[in-house]
């Protein structure tokens, strides 16, 4: 599972975390399914990464015993 991030405000009903003057927006319903995100970031020569990572892993899904599509 994969995560955006994006600049936007709060909607109603979003979960917002404030750490050193920076406001974290959820929405709730993706803070419920998954739990806290964890936001690191690391310097690779000039260029900076983020990574968002939830708590709790969407469910494993798939392999050929998952459903009849294939045949």
């Amino acid at each position: 599972m994969s995560f955006n991030l994006v600049l936007d405000g709060p909607a109603e009903g979003d979960r917002v975390e404030e750490h050193d003057g920076i406001k974290f927006v959820v929405e709730n319903s993706l803070f419920e399914q998954f739990g806290p995100f964890i936001l690191s970031s690391f310097k690779s020569g000039s260029q900076v990464f983020l990574q968002l990572k939830a708590e709790k892993q969407a469910p494993v899904s798939g392999g050929c015993d998952s459903c009849s599509s294939c045949g």
